[in-house]
């Protein structure tokens, strides 16, 4: 089960109330908050991990050990019980003091959905490359049957022009025939080069316009060439592309997709198992 979001405050953090409920170290309002001796309240996780650091109090620097944190108690307790929140994950709206019970269903119900909703995802993704696999290998067969019929007939077509140029005693004629037939299969094979990338780049997007409306497309588009990504397409712009989707997620824009977390999730996966991308680049992308 994932841990519960902080909840979000109904009025700015720039209040008074709010800033001085708010833990200095994790800038959210505590769900669990405890006070030092020095009359500072943070996350009672927050301060836990601190300490294990340092031994003073993060706002003064005032001498601090776990054993001497305290719940908060008394009119700063009731203060905090009544600071308006709502569910980051749902519509829900109350007090903080009653968001503690909300969250622990919210949660439940909130990863049942998203392990459903992941499985799906996986099964789509299964059947779509298992379909696209399919067409790729009707075109090969097509493309190596074309291939070998242009083969044949440039083969004949050499033969005739070498017997020609024997019968004749013409060894310049022998000699244009061999230029012609090397520059046909150059030729040959470069249309076949082409015809292989432009199956390697269907429905790639030349601008590289993906964002957080165009994560799944992305997703395809690494998914489809995982240890051997074309060298045509721009692996940075790739980069920039994965990079501008999380960052919009982090933002969480009001009109972001519903599913946008998970197919982030999605997406840095995939990307973290192709080749796509530089060391640097691999690293931000795992943190």
């Amino acid at each position: 089960m994932t841990s519960p979001a902080p909840p979000i405050l109904l009025r700015p953090k720039d209040g008074y109330m709010e800033h001085v409920m708010i833990c200095t170290l994790c800038h959210e309002l505590p769900l669990d908050p405890v006070a030092t001796p020095c009359n500072h309240m943070f996350c009672r996780v927050c301060i836990g991990e601190a300490l294990q650091h340092r031994s003073e109090c993060p706002n003064d620097r005032t001498h601090l050990t776990s054993s001497s944190l305290r719940p908060i108690d008394g009119v700063l307790r009731r203060v905090w019980e009544q600071i308006g929140v709502k569910c980051p994950a749902c519509d829900w709206t109350g007090t903080v003091g009653n968001c503690k019970n909300h969250v622990a269903r919210c949660v439940q119900q909130t990863d049942v959905a998203t392990v459903a909703n992941h499985q799906q995802q996986i099964e789509d993704l299964k059947s779509m490359h298992q379909r696209k696999i399919r067409e790729m290998e009707v075109s090969c067969k097509e493309m190596e049957s074309s291939c070998k019929q242009h083969m044949e007939e440039l083969t004949r077509t050499h033969e005739r022009a070498f017997e020609q140029a024997r019968a004749e005693q013409l060894i310049q004629t022998e000699q244009d025939a061999e230029i012609i037939w090397r520059q046909r299969v150059e030729t040959l094979v470069i249309t076949c080069q082409a015809a292989f990338e432009k199956l390697a780049l269907e429905k790639h997007d030349p601008t590289y316009q993906y964002n957080r409306f165009r994560v799944v497309e992305l997703t395809q588009l690494v998914c489809r060439n995982l240890a051997d990504p074309p060298a045509v397409i721009d692996r940075n712009r790739v980069y920039n592309c994965v990079k501008g989707c999380m960052d919009d997620l982090r933002a969480d824009y009001n009109d972001n997709p519903d599913n946008l977390s998970g197919d982030v999730r999605m997406l840095l996966s995939v990307c973290m198992s192709s080749w796509w991308f530089s060391e640097r680049q691999r690293a931000n992308i795992d943190q």
